[in-house]
């Protein structure tokens, strides 16, 4: 009897005892989180990190369920925030006094994140997210990058494992968001200034819409997004650089404003995987002063690690300008999204095209067969083998009507072609030299004079036939250097300097038709003809506009094999 009374007794002092540490845990727990001591902890170095929430309590030791859970947080790279209508999360109490914030469980409703990155004011675009309890512009900071040495490092750390969250309302990443999503899961760390890590992150999205600005690119989206990143330090990684730790798997299908649209995206330490692939249909839409009926584009890559991207565009409208149709084929290496490059060649077809050249309307075809040797994508790249045929070409006058000459082509190679940055502006700046064949001189002549205005002797120049052209020049924003052109055929030859600053256009011509010359002076919207030693004005003029040319800077060098641009000034 007596033992079974001890047993007893013993059986009720352990059960007083966990009662009473459950109490005493129950108590303490809801005073630490109702009143706002957590928060004071957290806090204490904001706007670092920043924990809100509604309501919390907790029933028993480590598990604590919240509503109207809020974290912000901001370095000086970037600034987030992570919304959670409710949530039941498993927390490692004895990390708290080392400042770090460690769920090892998370399950929650009704999620939100929005994400911006921190720029240079002039830099700052429409429709980046609005984070409450940040200023509205993400600006970048005046200081030094760390400005939180290791020996004064108080911020909390947040690290949240197996995380599912349902509901998924929006996922706002700089410009872009990803409405009604399904659900989302994974893991996250940050240890802000220090180390960032994502692994693995999976969004599935049932009939989710994405938008880019104020503008919805897809809507109806099935799919799944997996996504890997880091570990990481954000103060060494930057930039295009840190792609180097993103991993990325996208598998889906959606509805944008043309038809359907396709997915199948692999990415692995930023490089795009071949097998990868995307198609879709765009319908009407504008693009800064350009306006397009329809756009398809198609993404195909396989191995050994080729890249196709195409663009097949209808009904295009800039300006006093339009197309029917263009066709462009990039074709290159597949993808690196940290270290991008051009591709190896550009292949481009417009047809039925109506551009203003020269103060005249020329309807037209246009072949492209650009090749591409470069080594990124700083601006530098040599043309040099690029094939270009212009076709069916005529002038149209402004009541519709056309001229009544046969349609004008040409078929030009440029042996030396070189794409490159402008050291004054960082414009790009192109420097070529050409060989074409070509129907006869009309563009040529067209360019400095009306051939009504020309005496008879030399108006049999335009009918050369099988002309034979070699020039050079260069061109960049808003200005054109034609340095020279010689052309002749059927006993008449052609002799041009040109220069094109704005509009603003100065130059000269020599037509020589069975040894008759005649020289045409282009000044400033005005032309003039010399008969007189025409060669000589012709040579001085040439000479004139040598002198007030620009000089492109020379490639950048090359240093163990690579491409290293010149050093560019601060904008």
């Amino acid at each position: 009897m007596r033992l079974a009374w001890n047993s007893r007794s013993l059986v009720r002092s352990v059960a007083l005892a966990l009662f009473t540490a459950w109490a005493t845990w129950v108590v303490g727990a809801q005073i630490f989180l109702a009143t706002p001591l957590l928060k004071y902890v957290i806090n204490k170095e904001t706007p670092k990190i920043h924990l809100e929430y509604a309501s919390a309590w907790s029933l028993w030791p480590g598990t604590v369920h919240a509503r109207g859970l809020v974290i912000t947080s901001q370095d000086r790279a970037v600034q987030w925030r992570l919304g959670l209508d409710e949530v039941s999360a498993t927390i490692a109490l004895g990390q708290l006094p080392a400042r770090i914030f460690h769920a090892t469980r998370v399950r929650a409703q009704g999620v939100q994140f929005a994400l911006r990155r921190r720029v240079l004011r002039e830099e700052v675009v429409a429709g980046v997210p609005i984070i409450e309890g940040l200023p509205r512009l993400p600006v970048k900071e005046e200081g030094p990058d760390d400005d939180n040495p290791d020996f004064r490092y108080r911020i909390f750390s947040v690290w949240l494992e197996n995380v599912e969250g349902e509901d998924v309302r929006q996922i706002w990443l700089d410009r872009l968001r990803v409405e009604r999503a399904a659900s989302v899961s994974g893991a996250f760390y940050l240890k802000p200034i220090r180390k960032v890590l994502v692994r693995p992150a999976e969004l599935q999205l049932r009939g989710g819409t994405v938008s880019l600005g104020d503008d919805r690119i897809a809507s109806r989206v099935d799919g799944t997004l997996r996504v890997r990143m880091g570990p990481f330090d954000p103060r060494v990684s930057k930039g295009l650089a840190l792609l180097r730790a993103l991993d990325v798997d996208l598998e889906g299908r959606g509805e944008v404003e043309g038809g359907p649209a396709n997915a199948s995206l692999h990415v692995q330490a930023g490089q795009v995987l071949p097998g990868s692939a995307f198609d879709a249909r765009f319908g009407r839409f504008t693009l800064g002063p350009v306006g397009v009926g329809s756009l398809a584009v198609n993404l195909t890559s396989a191995p050994p690690g080729e890249a196709r991207l195409a663009f097949d565009a209808r009904d295009l409208r800039w300006r006093a300008s339009s197309a029917e149709h263009l066709r462009v084929d990039l074709i290159g290496a597949t993808p690196d999204l940290a270290e991008p490059r051009l591709p190896r060649r550009a292949l481009a077809r417009l047809t039925h095209a109506t551009v203003r050249v020269a103060g005249e309307t020329v309807r037209g075809d246009l072949r492209l067969d650009a090749r591409v040797a470069a080594q990124d994508v700083s601006g530098d790249a040599d043309l040099g083998g690029t094939r270009l045929e212009i076709a069916r070409a005529r002038v149209v006058h402004p009541d519709g009507s056309s001229d009544a000459q046969p349609d004008w082509w040409g078929r030009f190679v440029f042996p030396h072609a070189q794409l490159r940055l402008d050291a004054k502006g960082g414009e790009p700046v192109i420097d070529a030299s050409l060989a074409a064949i070509c129907r006869d001189a009309r563009p040529i002549v067209g360019l400095y004079a009306d051939r009504a205005s020309l005496p008879d002797l030399v108006k049999g120049a335009f009918a050369m036939t099988g002309l034979s052209v070699r020039a050079s020049g260069a061109a960049g924003h808003g200005w054109t250097s034609l340095r020279n052109l010689e052309a002749g055929g059927d006993g008449a030859s052609v002799r041009a300097t040109l220069r094109n600053d704005d509009g603003d256009q100065r130059g000269a011509l020599q037509l020589t038709v069975h040894g008759a010359s005649i020289a045409i002076d282009l000044d400033h919207g005005g032309h003039s003809i010399h008969l007189i030693t025409p060669g000589d004005f012709f040579e001085a003029r040439k000479q004139e506009l040598a002198r007030e040319a620009r000089a492109p800077r020379p490639l950048g060098r090359r240093k163990h094999g690579r491409h290293v641009p010149p050093v560019q000034a601060a904008r």
